[in-house]
């Protein structure tokens, strides 16, 4: 845990960290799991629909948020060859 981001860089509330958390679980759940890239949009969607409308967080700030939510991890993983998508076809597993 970064203490400094806690005491002045709290972009976000409590409740609207919550929402972040509950959107992740439900992509988890219905087998599609959240992107970075979905997170931090949900995050910018959030703050441009504050009243009044706020600036998008700093890719920065949200690496940085992202590692304070050990709950939140990313996986990589290697990219399926086109070879190796086209060969479990339905038509080539009948032949």
């Amino acid at each position: 845990m970064i203490p400094y981001l806690d005491r002045y860089n709290k972009l976000l509330t409590t409740s609207q960290e919550d929402a972040i958390l509950s959107y992740c679980l439900d992509q988890y759940e219905q087998g599609l799991s959240a992107t970075v890239r979905m997170v931090f949009v949900a995050i910018t969607y959030l703050k441009a629909y504050e009243s009044p409308p706020k600036e998008p967080p700093s890719w920065s700030w949200f690496t940085k948020w992202l590692v304070k939510n050990p709950t939140l991890y990313t996986i990589k993983t290697k990219p399926i060859t086109f070879e190796r998508v086209e060969s479990h076809t339905e038509q080539e597993i009948k032949d």
